[in-house]
């Protein structure tokens, strides 16, 4: 599982993304899973959160373990939940907060950037998952969050990669073409184009003409 989704209401994480309905079903899939330590969680709202996803998610019973605040702090001494924060999020506890978003990275006091976590569209349903140096691709629709795995010409391509390199050692970006144009029988135009949408994906980096796969299938 990428290991991002898996720190949700484990771990403090501020989400930083322009696209707020995605970042929703992420705060919404945090508080479910802090819900497994905490017997309750205070939910600020600071505006456009649907409690819907949180049942969808949580089941009919989530909500009553829920406080909801719209655009204040509680003064209790509840574990928080942040959702489109703004200036809210610099005058948080920091002790008490289990996850929150906001629409720009200036939103983020200097304490908290160490906890951030990007969510940025690739296509459609699809988001990239970026925090510090993990990354992954998940599939948000329906208030629903899964990790998107690689298929089709994609899985094969990590697969060939990974066995080439354990057979040859590190592959340069001329190797990782050779070997893949050969195994796929593909052209080199095709391959590399392959190749660079692999690494858009984050599912190998290229650094210093070598090629590292970043995937491992679960």
């Amino acid at each position: 599982m990428c290991r991002l989704l898996s720190l949700l209401g484990r771990r403090r994480i501020i989400l930083v993304s322009p696209y707020a309905s995605a970042s929703m079903v992420l705060v919404a899939k945090a508080i479910v899973e802090a819900l497994h330590t905490y017997g309750s969680i205070g939910l600020v709202d600071g505006g456009g959160f649907r409690v819907d996803v949180l049942e969808n998610m949580g089941g009919p019973d989530i909500l009553g373990r829920i406080l909801v605040y719209k655009g204040m702090l509680p003064s209790s001494n509840i574990p928080l939940a942040l959702y489109n924060a703004g200036s809210l999020l610099s005058l948080a506890p920091v002790d008490r907060l289990v996850v929150a978003s906001v629409l720009r990275p200036g939103e983020v006091p200097g304490k908290l950037r160490r906890d951030v976590v990007r969510l940025q569209r690739v296509s459609g349903s699809l988001y990239l998952l970026r925090g510090g140096r993990d990354a992954c691709m998940v599939e948000i629709s329906g208030g629903k969050i899964s990790e998107a795995k690689p298929r089709g010409y994609e899985a094969r391509a990590l697969s060939i990669l990974m066995h080439a390199s354990v057979e040859y050692g590190p592959l340069s970006v001329r190797d990782a073409v050779d070997v893949l144009s050969s195994e796929l029988s593909m052209d080199r135009s095709r391959t590399r184009m392959l190749l660079s949408r692999l690494a858009e994906r984050r599912l190998i980096t290229v650094e210093k003409g070598f090629v590292l796969v970043e995937y491992q299938a679960r």
